[in-house]
């Protein structure tokens, strides 16, 4: 424990003043006693040289009067060390209570500390990392043992995270992962892994929904995004409609997407557009020139799920064939 400003203070005076009472009781007493003993001294001489030394002396004294004033003077430094050296043991029993006190409160910080360790570990054991790195967090930091088992609690919860927003983005559920990872960097906003978690979260949201939105043609024939269509009787929105007109003989409908590589899958369905002329008709989906899809689609039966990869594809073809007369198809996809 370091001294404070007051003590070291009151200890500077007392070296100070030992130092001059010990010149006055030694080394000018010894000086005064050779002045008085040579021969060459007097009285006088001696008188000169106090009133050099002490205040209380003038030369105008008598010797026993000057003799008289070092002597009370003395007596007064005698009593002010005394008065000091009080002072320095009143100071050393402070220092004391002091020392115990902060004994007594690192006795208290130690055990609040075990107990904290102790229910850690208790949440640890019942797989609450969150709730076990929340206690850890706020152990002294000198407690090695604390820092060890924070930092294996932060792994276990990161890598907690890590595969619940798995599960989350096999369903699909993209807000809830962002959400979930979201919380996580609240408690822990230094985790690179859980930031980059976040990222490729925010990635993926950005990959992710109705195709006419994400990638809307640019290109194609008989064909058009339409806002709702009924197909089997189920209202479906953000459509692409491929169509004949009812003049028309036989005619393939086509749209091209460019989708930058940015996706991997394409997801939804395809069926006839109730109310529109009943043919069957030819699905094909090609990614870079080559079919990644193809089936026919029946009028008379209930919208298909269909589920394409496109990881890497950048344009698009969806092509539907081959109209007759007033037929009207729609797909409802979206990338997941």
């Amino acid at each position: 424990m370091s001294n404070s400003p007051r003590s070291s203070t009151r200890q500077k005076v007392l070296a100070a003043l030992g130092s001059l009472v010990l010149a006055a009781t030694t080394g000018i007493v010894g000086a005064i006693a050779g002045r008085v003993g040579g021969e060459q001294s007097s009285q006088r001489d001696t008188i000169e040289f106090l009133s050099l030394r002490f205040n209380s002396v003038d030369n105008d004294m008598q010797y026993e009067q000057a003799l008289a004033m070092i002597y009370e003077e003395s007596l007064l430094l005698q009593e002010q060390v005394l008065n000091l050296e009080g002072q320095v043991l009143a100071l050393k029993g402070e220092v004391s209570r002091v020392q115990d006190e902060a004994a007594q409160a690192q006795a208290e910080i130690t055990t609040r500390d075990e107990t904290r360790m102790q229910q850690a570990q208790d949440h640890v054991n019942n797989g609450n990392y969150q709730a076990a790195i929340q206690l850890l967090t706020v152990i002294t930091p000198e407690q090695s043992e604390a820092r060890i088992l924070l930092d294996q609690e932060i792994t276990a919860f990161e890598l907690q995270v890590t595969g619940q927003v798995a599960i989350l983005l096999t369903e699909r559920q993209h807000d809830e992962a962002h959400t979930l990872v979201s919380d996580a960097i609240r408690l822990l906003p230094s985790s690179t892994a859980l930031q980059a978690l976040q990222d490729e979260i925010e990635s993926r949201r950005t990959r992710t929904g109705p195709l006419v939105t994400q990638a809307a043609p640019y290109g194609g024939s008989n064909s058009r995004i339409e806002e709702r269509v009924n197909m089997g009787g189920i209202s479906y929105r953000n459509v692409m409609l491929y169509y004949s007109n009812r003049n028309s003989i036989r005619v393939t409908a086509f749209s091209y997407h460019n989708l930058e590589a940015r996706f991997q899958l394409l997801a939804g369905y395809v069926g006839h557009v109730d109310g529109t002329a009943a043919y069957n008709v030819t699905l094909i989906i090609r990614g870079d020139g080559e079919i990644l899809y193809e089936r026919e689609v029946r009028a008379r039966a209930l919208p298909v799920p269909i589920s394409v990869p496109v990881e890497g594809v950048r344009e698009l073809r969806i092509e539907i064939g081959t109209f007759r007369q007033g037929a009207q198809y729609a797909l409802a996809l979206t990338f997941e």
